[in-house]
């Protein structure tokens, strides 16, 4: 007979427990930029301002009433995140003669502008509180993203006074951060230059390709550009419209460098340069993501 009560005892438990414990989807929009602390410019101005970028969330989610008004829940999320790099200042131009294997470093103005779109699966797990007669969710947590697609799509137009003909180079940006290796070029399409060299003209055939990859500048490669692995905190509301339907806003704060300090090189100057080769000036820059995610939530 004790063993039947404690049998009882223990299915009721776990039956109460069981219907604390929740489940639901969600999906939304989210309006992403990758801050960059320290952005290059001459003191007063930066020639790296940052941009947003759309895209979108989409997951389901666990969560555990510890009350009628509390609780705690752990999310699984495909995001897309990202920004719009962009730098606009004083920069240099690299090229190697195809025939002669010699350097050639022209100082001009660069303008880039590079649609980054990182996609991430997000595990963010969070603790909430309803208040205003359960209406109203204000939560609160952290997240730990992993990267599974990382591509950039763009332009670089770069001119100066030591670029004689074309009058300007305008380079397509077609990245694939994973796949792309050092010193890649895409397509066939290359510029021919005439450049000015300490006061003769130099005609380069086949200088520049037209379309270049994420690590063309680079002559090795240590990695990828973004990190696998992103953290950071998590806070946000949402309202219940009716029923188990939510609508809501939460903002995400990276913690970490998504860059590889590798390639956080200056586009202002390089470290030194001759014909035989070149160094690029380091910078140890911290880059870090930051979102904003409106989102409706089903509950069941």
């Amino acid at each position: 007979m004790k063993k039947i009560l404690t049998g009882i005892l223990m299915l009721l438990s776990l039956t109460t427990f069981g219907q604390n414990i929740f489940g639901g989807f969600k999906a939304g929009l989210n309006v992403t930029s990758i801050v960059y602390e320290n952005k290059e410019g001459d003191g007063t101005t930066s020639y790296e301002p940052t941009g947003n970028n759309t895209g979108f969330h989409v997951g389901g989610l666990v969560g555990l009433k510890l009350s009628e008004s509390f609780g705690v829940k752990l999310e699984l999320l495909y995001s897309q995140k990202g920004g719009r790099y962009r730098f606009d200042g004083p920069g240099y131009q690299i090229i190697l003669h195809p025939q002669n294997d010699k350097y050639y470093i022209l100082q001009g103005d660069r303008r880039t502008s590079i649609n980054i779109v990182n996609a991430h699966v997000d595990f963010p797990l969070l603790v909430y509180t309803d208040v205003l007669k359960n209406r109203l969710r204000i939560e609160g947590g952290g997240y730990l993203g992993i990267l599974v697609g990382s591509l950039g799509r763009g332009e670089t137009i770069f001119t100066s006074d030591d670029l004689i003909e074309p009058d300007e180079l305008i380079v397509t940006q077609t990245h694939s951060y994973y796949r792309d290796e050092a010193g890649q070029n895409l397509g066939t399409s290359l510029f021919n230059v005439v450049i000015n060299d300490q006061g003769s003209q130099r005609n380069i055939e086949n200088a520049i390709n037209q379309t270049q990859g994420a690590y063309a500048l680079f002559t090795e490669k240590d990695g990828n550009f973004y990190h696998t692995l992103d953290y950071g905190l998590v806070g946000g509301l949402s309202y219940r419209m009716g029923g188990s339907l939510r609508l809501g806003a939460r903002v995400n704060y990276g913690l970490r460098d998504v860059t590889n300090n590798f390639y956080d090189v200056s586009l202002v100057s390089l470290e030194s340069y001759s014909e035989e080769g070149f160094t690029f000036n380091q910078r140890a820059d911290k880059d870090f993501n930051l979102g904003y995610q409106f989102f409706l939530a089903f509950n069941f």
